[in-house]
């Protein structure tokens, strides 16, 4: 499953799965903004690629195995990244 092309705002968790949040290439990304938390990409494989994740809180909170690549990242006020629960800054 895939999912791309969307505009997701104003909640709590804007998209959460553990399979592909992006399509292909840059040609239809997810607008994700305005949320708690942007994107969480859940243990068991997610691939987040190809988005727009911009003025949340926590742009991507992503669990162990995750892979991010191809993202922007904007304006996101806690932080851009947090990797399995914790900030990067913290390893």
């Amino acid at each position: 499953m895939q999912f791309y092309g969307n505009e997701v705002f104003n909640n709590n968790i804007g998209v959460s799965s553990s399979a592909t949040i992006g399509g292909e290439d840059w040609t239809s990304p997810n607008r994700i903004h305005d949320n708690a938390t942007g994107v969480w990409a859940m243990a068991g494989g997610a691939v987040v690629r190809f988005n727009t994740v911009q003025g949340n809180q926590i742009g991507i909170d992503a669990d162990g195995g995750a892979s991010i690549r191809n993202n922007l990242l904007l304006g996101n006020t806690q932080m851009g990244v947090r990797v399995a629960g914790r900030p990067m800054s913290a390893w």
